[in-house]
């Protein structure tokens, strides 16, 4: 795993946004896996910005979520492929055909197949949990686990709620998502892992210079060749 550490949030943001730049100059069909939250989705918007202002070619990419809430209404702020739409289809970066999503339980199969279809992702984005979860590969996750649902534990959902309360969305917390399972994640050609802000400073520390374990699932990210973990000064601060 390599360390790449910035001053600023800004600056975490502007970096990780030129990496995915980058991959699609390299590779213009490239597959993406985009993890949504307060920690990605910053990087995002600049990205948005970035090929707007550059007339970089996006038109061939496909992105997916890594997650999704279960059963949720289409319209719902909550669902991860919405914010995904908000952020590249309403904006007119993407059409809504190259975002890849499941929605209810019962597409599992066809989510799983489709990923399979095409291929390992050339390039995946992610947050880490204060407790080491990625995606819904919450502590204890099979490192072999595939596409599958997952309980949301009550710490996850509680942490959640308050993010979404803090940005006037006060839905309830499903019971349970859909996630990538640690093993396709692995699979990943290339894995950008972002933290920001001295409350992901312990994580990052165990993540990075711990053990890999099952009770830390960001750990097993030690274990892939083309790994970055793109961090900001407060999240390094215990390094």
């Amino acid at each position: 795993m390599e360390l790449i550490q910035q001053q600023r949030v800004e600056q975490v943001d502007a970096y990780v946004s030129l990496c995915m730049a980058a991959q699609i100059l390299d590779k213009p069909a490239s597959i993406l896996a985009l993890a949504t939250g307060n920690t990605t989705e910053p990087i995002y918007r600049v990205f948005t910005a970035l090929v707007q202002e550059s007339g970089l070619d996006v038109s061939g990419i496909r992105a997916s979520v890594v997650d999704e809430y279960t059963d949720i209404s289409v319209a719902s702020p909550l669902g991860c492929r919405n914010r995904l739409q908000r952020l590249f289809v309403d904006t007119g970066l993407l059409e809504a055909s190259q975002l890849i999503a499941p929605r209810l339980k019962s597409e599992i199969p066809l989510f799983t197949s489709l990923l399979d279809s095409l291929g390992p992702f050339d390039l995946q984005i992610l947050g880490v949990g204060a407790n080491g979860h990625l995606g819904f590969n919450e502590p204890g996750a099979d490192p072999s686990s595939l596409v599958h649902e997952v309980p949301l534990t009550e710490e996850t959902r509680k942490v959640l709620e308050k993010k979404y309360s803090q940005r006037g969305i006060h839905e309830p917390i499903p019971l349970s998502g859909i996630t990538m399972g640690l093993k396709p994640i692995l699979q990943a050609r290339e894995i950008i892992l972002v933290a920001k802000g001295r409350e992901k400073a312990d994580v990052v520390k165990a993540l990075y210079q711990g053990p890999i374990e099952k009770s830390l699932p960001a750990s097993f990210l030690q274990l892939h060749p083309r790994c970055k973990l793109v961090v900001d000064e407060e999240a390094a601060c215990k390094l």
